[in-house]
């Protein structure tokens, strides 16, 4: 048979039923369906072309670039209610190394980067219908005079990747109101630094995950197990914070331990406005 039909992969349906199976998980829509499809086709082709350009390249995945810089018209900033840039004053950069990737790539354990990507351009109100498969990710990334590392391929011993957030989240969301934004602060760890084309502009973005917050006699206390992945822009990072554990003895036998979150300008700042995960 070989003989006369040749190498079976030549021939076998076997291909062709596994990329049917991967399509037939992939497409959510009960209303679209060729739609649907469509898109998860034209997805799946970016990806495997920037994964064979990437191949050609004998450094594979690492870029000649070594700095990113988001000063010029071509970065994408947030926009407010009167059709103002936020941010754009501050003082960012990607510092490398830097990787080419892509959005379905595991970032840190995280698998869901289009779904968050997807839902920072929908409150940031971008057309984001057909996103870019390609990221570029940093190590490291310069803000507003701090250096401040990533948790992903970090070998480094200093834990310098927990940061204060300042995220614009709706008020009125938990209570089915009309639409209320407020600033809120958050704290988090800080996955992987990327950037993502969307719409003709380079956004600089943060992969991180927030940790839920409580009070603990005025100082902010991690609620240990209980984090949240979520995207934001660079300009969302306000600072890199510090986590402190402390032990505390209920009894002779019970010993509970809490994590405060500290920084310089913790006694000295603004009030916070403290968010919870549900805000997000």
């Amino acid at each position: 048979m070989i003989e006369a039909y040749g190498p079976p992969r030549a021939y076998s349906a076997r291909s062709v039923e596994r990329a049917i199976g991967e399509y037939s998980r992939a497409i959510k829509s009960n209303s679209a369906i060729g739609i649907n499809a469509g898109n998860i086709m034209l997805g799946l082709t970016q990806i495997r072309q920037m994964r064979v350009e990437n191949s050609i390249t004998t450094t594979a995945t690492v870029t000649a670039t070594t700095l990113l810089q988001y000063d010029d018209p071509s970065a994408g900033w947030p926009i407010d209610r009167e059709g103002s840039n936020v941010g754009t004053d501050s003082d960012i950069e990607f510092w490398g190394p830097l990787r080419n990737r892509t959005i379905v790539d595991s970032l840190g354990g995280i698998s869901c980067l289009p779904e968050l990507l997807q839902k920072f351009y929908e409150s940031k109100g971008e057309e984001c219908s057909m996103i870019e498969a390609a990221i570029k990710t940093s190590r490291k990334a310069f803000v507003n005079g701090c250096v401040i590392d990533s948790a992903l391929d970090h070998n480094c011993v200093r834990e310098a990747h927990n940061v204060r957030l300042q995220v614009q989240v709706d008020e009125n969301r938990n209570i089915g109101q009309s639409y209320s934004p407020v600033y809120k602060d958050f704290f988090g760890k800080v996955v992987v630094f990327f950037e993502h084309k969307l719409n003709n502009k380079r956004w600089p973005l943060v992969l991180v995950n927030v940790y839920a917050v409580r009070l603990v006699n005025s100082i902010p206390a991690i609620n240990n197990g209980q984090m949240k992945p979520m995207v934001v822009h660079l300009a969302d990072v306000k600072e890199l914070v510090g986590l402190v554990k402390s032990d505390a003895t209920i009894n002779t036998i019970t010993t509970t331990a809490t994590t405060y979150v500290v920084w310089p300008e913790l006694n000295r700042g603004p009030k916070l406005s403290l968010g919870s995960l549900a805000d997000l």
